[in-house]
């Protein structure tokens, strides 16, 4: 008889044990480390991971307590053993339990599963683990990328390139999808439908799709023939989830990836972070700034005190200065971009006399102006009208401060009316269709 150790797809606390044991019945003979499983676990069917199969019993455990695997879940494919082993030294790593990242990687939908083919066995893949530096601007980089793709899909291995902002993904996956006519190329990202990760996750699988682009969340693709990883802009800090759990840094996880899986590290910036740096070699730390950035001395830096523009009675958040540029911008039917730090109209709501910031009644976060006279909660997402009173000295003296990217657009539209004003971000894209309209427009 065989014994598997499981970990369920639950919310489980970190210091819950890592393996349930069950009893792998014999007509689940074929269930691997990996294998997706329906298992019985406090008295709730529900998935788990085999994390071992194993032919005895721990010690103190009775073979009558032990319940046997209710079925494998069909259409999933076992997760590859090398990712299995970086899910569990992640969950180590960043003090969480394993079923926190088995519960956020492996698909909640069923899909026909694909036959794994043209993947080649451990002992056979090459180990070609570097670490290199592209230091160069953007669209160069992307020719040095196009190079080490081509190199890598020659050898039937795949390739992987991480991106910080979804927005970056349409404009990649075109580049690409001109360059290598005829490739598959699955994309990875927090947005898609549960649907569509699980049909790109058995692309990646079954080794049809040999190029991978996403953001941070395609660091877990079930690649077993990952030849090539390239972490894009590496020193963008939306590499990093801290806002939810699981709580990793993917720049960590595919370097650590990429060793285990004797795989090419490419670290594409301009100015790379401080421990990506330390560990290049050193004859990559050597290499010099690009000739490019040296030579920018048409770059023109000016800045505007806003309490200036206040006082000449400039109630807007574009400034006299900034007003002028984009005039001349847009007499020479040029294009202006604009980056503003928050979304929304009004960063927090604040009574003038007494200084009280309006906060959120469920977990006491400042509300945001989500839309004219409406509030609402960055982290529960509840919402509720503008106060038309302080509720904590009855002032009617209530007023939006900072400018979010609602706002920005808003004082916009009344210096320029006859320009069009598209806005990128979270709130505004929410779907494919929406991100590839406004990429197109622009």
């Amino acid at each position: 008889m065989k014994y598997a150790s499981v970990i369920p797809l639950a919310r489980l606390p970190v210091k819950s044990s890592w393996d349930y044991v069950y009893i792998v019945p014999d007509n689940l003979d074929k269930a691997v480390a990996g294998s997706v499983v329906l298992i019985n676990f406090r008295g709730k069917p529900i998935k788990g991971v085999i994390s071992d199969i194993r032919e005895t019993l721990p010690d103190g455990l009775k073979p009558q307590s032990v319940k046997p695997i209710l079925d494998c879940i069909p259409g999933i494919a076992p997760l590859p053993r090398k990712l299995l082993e970086i899910i569990l030294w992640s969950a180590g790593y960043y003090i969480n339990h394993p079923s926190l990242f088995l519960k956020f990687i492996v698909p909640g939908t069923m899909v026909r599963k694909q036959n794994i083919s043209g993947t080649h066995p451990a002992s056979q893949i090459k180990n070609i683990f570097c670490i290199k530096l592209i230091n160069k601007p953007h669209y160069a980089r992307l020719e040095s990328y196009f190079g080490l793709i081509k190199k890598c899909i020659q050898g039937n291995r795949q390739a992987l390139i991480l991106v910080p902002e979804i927005a970056s993904l349409m404009p990649l996956h075109d580049f690409l999808e001109n360059e290598f006519k005829g490739e598959k190329i699955s994309v990875i990202h927090g947005h898609v439908s549960h649907g569509q990760y699980a049909r790109a996750w058995n692309e990646i699988q079954s080794n049809a799709a040999k190029i991978i682009i996403g953001t941070r969340s395609a660091v877990w693709v079930p690649a077993e023939n990952l030849g090539l990883a390239i972490i894009d802009n590496e020193n963008n800090p939306s590499f990093k989830q801290w806002d939810m759990n699981p709580r990793y840094d993917a720049r960590t996880i595919i370097e650590k990836r990429a060793e285990k899986e004797g795989a090419e590290l490419i670290i594409g910036s301009l100015a790379p972070t401080v421990e990506r740096f330390a560990r290049l070699p050193n004859n990559a730390k050597a290499s010099p700034w690009p000739k490019e950035i040296l030579a920018r001395d048409n770059i023109r830096i000016k800045m505007a005190d806003m309490k200036d523009e206040l006082k000449r009675k400039n109630l807007t958040v574009i400034s006299e200065t900034l007003k002028n540029e984009l005039e001349i911008t847009l007499s020479q039917n040029n294009q202006a971009l604009l980056f503003v730090q928050r979304k929304a109209m009004s960063t927090f709501i604040m009574c003038r006399d007494c200084g009280k910031v309006v906060t959120c009644p469920n977990c006491s976060s400042s509300m945001v102006e989500h839309e004219k006279g409406k509030l609402k909660c960055p982290h529960c997402a509840n919402r509720q009208n503008i106060p038309l009173s302080c509720p904590a000295c009855s002032s009617h003296r209530i007023k939006g401060f900072g400018a979010g990217t609602d706002k920005v657009k808003e004082d916009l539209a009344g210096l320029f009316p006859e320009a069009r004003i598209g806005i990128l971000d979270q709130e505004s894209i929410k779907s494919k269709a929406g991100l590839k309209k406004l990429y197109q427009e622009f």
